[in-house]
């Protein structure tokens, strides 16, 4: 077999991805900060809803709210990301960076837990999914350089080209691994929120064992939605199968208001899913468009690529 069958190093790749991107940078930066402060506000909008003003209870008029609202943060999230799989993935930094600081500052201050728990665990996702489409781009990048090789090889009298490497095994772990890492996430999470609801451990008489609670589930939650992002580069088979299993549990949630069901798992859902059900709903409108960023970015490279490769070699041609 010969040598042009093998894949291309992650150098060789790198060395022929495009440059002069500042532009875009900086146009995702705006993006992204834009992106923050509308999920930030939609979510602040839900937690600080005075009501009831319709006949249901408060806090279920909250969740009935929360889903119109997070449709139109799940509809912005969508046309940005598109804009950072195929220009640049800075912008979900951007708007990661923005939501986090909010959130540090509400948790530090004991105000609005849901909202900084909100904007926590978006600004993880946001950063782990900017790390997912910087790989899915590259791989697609990969891909494409492949493509070239396995054509080349077909040119050749004898030789027979290999069939692309097979994604299965990477759908198959997604889909088991990114449910699993999400929901660990969201408890650890939910853990931290109840420490801090229930005790004022940011006091100065505060005993420091609380103090490491709430960091050591903290950390743990971020680092888990990290993955979560993450592994949106290999597959997003998970990621999408995640969110749209939240959105489907939610919707059913918010039928079962609007119907006035009275069992708990209708009247008091939190106490069955340890957080706020209003966390996962603004969860998934984050994560879902992050899914559709990656496959974008996987896309993106491998079609940019294949015009680079395409445009060398007619220039060798000529």
């Amino acid at each position: 077999m010969s040598t042009e069958a093998t894949h291309p190093t992650t150098q060789q790749v790198a060395d022929s991805a495009p440059h002069g991107r500042r532009r875009s940078h900086i146009i995702a930066s705006i993006f992204g900060l834009a992106q923050g402060a509308w999920v930030m506000a939609l979510a602040a909008f839900v937690v600080k809803y005075q009501g009831p003003n319709f006949g249901f209870s408060y806090q279920a008029e909250q969740y009935l709210l929360a889903l119109p609202l997070a449709v139109a943060a799940f509809a912005v999230c969508r046309w940005v990301e598109r804009y950072y799989a195929r220009n640049s993935s800075l912008g979900a930094v951007v708007a990661g960076v923005f939501l986090l600081g909010g959130s540090l500052v509400l948790l530090w201050l004991q105000k609005y837990f849901t909202l900084g728990l909100i904007s926590f665990v978006c600004a993880m996702l946001l950063f782990g999914g900017a790390m997912g489409m910087r790989r899915a781009r590259r791989a697609g990048r990969r891909e494409a350089v492949y493509a070239q090789q396995m054509a080349k090889l077909d040119q050749q009298p004898g030789q027979v080209p290999l069939p692309p490497p097979s994604r299965k095994s990477d759908h198959v772990l997604s889909l088991v691994i990114t449910p699993l890492l999400t929901v660990f996430a969201l408890v650890a999470t939910g853990f931290s929120s109840g420490v801090v609801a229930g005790a004022d451990v940011f006091a100065a008489n505060a005993h420091t064992f609380s103090h490491g609670k709430v960091l050591f589930a903290l950390v743990a939650g971020a680092l888990l939605l990290l993955s979560v992002g993450a592994l949106s580069g290999n597959s997003t088979a998970g990621t999408a199968a995640t969110a749209g299993t939240i959105f489907a549990f939610y919707l059913a949630l918010w039928v079962g208001i609007l119907l006035g069901i009275k069992h708990p798992l209708f009247t008091d859902p939190a106490s069955y899913i340890v957080i706020d059900p209003v966390v996962w709903i603004f969860l998934a409108a984050v994560m879902s468009p992050l899914a559709r960023g990656s496959h974008w970015a996987r896309q993106a490279g491998r079609t940019q690529m294949a015009a680079q490769l395409a445009m060398e070699t007619n220039k060798a041609a000529a």
